[in-house]
Formats: structure tokens, sequence, C-alpha cells
């Protein structure tokens, strides 16, 4: 495995960990947003 190799692994999985963070925070986005419509009816 040379340097060329490493880095590509490496910038593959910080892509995948870019993309999942990403993912998380729409998540979280709309949890919060659906817990502030819940609270804003009651």
């Amino acid at each position: 495995m040379d340097s060329s190799d490493r880095q590509r692994l490496k910038s593959q999985l910080e892509n995948e960990l870019l993309i999942k963070a990403v993912k998380a925070k729409s998540l979280i986005k709309k949890a919060l947003l659906i817990k502030l419509m819940q609270w804003l009816k009651n």
C-alpha cells in the first residue's frame, strides 16, 4: 500500500463521515422542528 492509496482511503472515509454527519444533522433538525410544532400547538 503506497501513500496515494492511503490518501484515497482517508478521503473516502472523511466523505462518508461528512455524509453521515449531514444526515444526522438534518434528522436532528427535523426532530426539533416537530417538537417545536407540537409545543406551539399545545
